[in-house]
């Protein structure tokens, strides 16, 4: 019995503290404009010569601008856009 609340205990508390994180609302119209930054973004640093970089690697670079991070821009990203989501990110 023990072993099984200090089992249980750490559980619930992650669990707890994962649902009062205060989640962001992102709107569709501040995704469409993250979007389009990327976009100008990715397109700049391939015609300057350079080298293949990952999506995310852009992404993020472009999300700092709006000061938002990719975990908290994912689920937006996913709701408003999936077949962008998965070309971007992957599945």
């Amino acid at each position: 019995m023990n072993r099984l609340i200090k089992f249980f205990i750490p559980v619930l508390l992650s669990v707890a503290a994962y649902c009062s994180k205060p989640h962001l609302n992102i709107e569709k119209a501040l995704v469409e404009k993250v979007i389009a930054d990327f976009t100008e973004e990715r397109i700049a640093y391939y015609l300057h010569g350079g080298a293949p970089k990952p999506n995310s690697e852009i992404l993020e670079k472009t999300l700092a601008r709006h000061s938002l991070k990719l975990v908290e821009f994912k689920p937006a990203l996913r709701r408003f856009y999936p077949e962008i989501y998965t070309r971007l990110l992957g599945t």
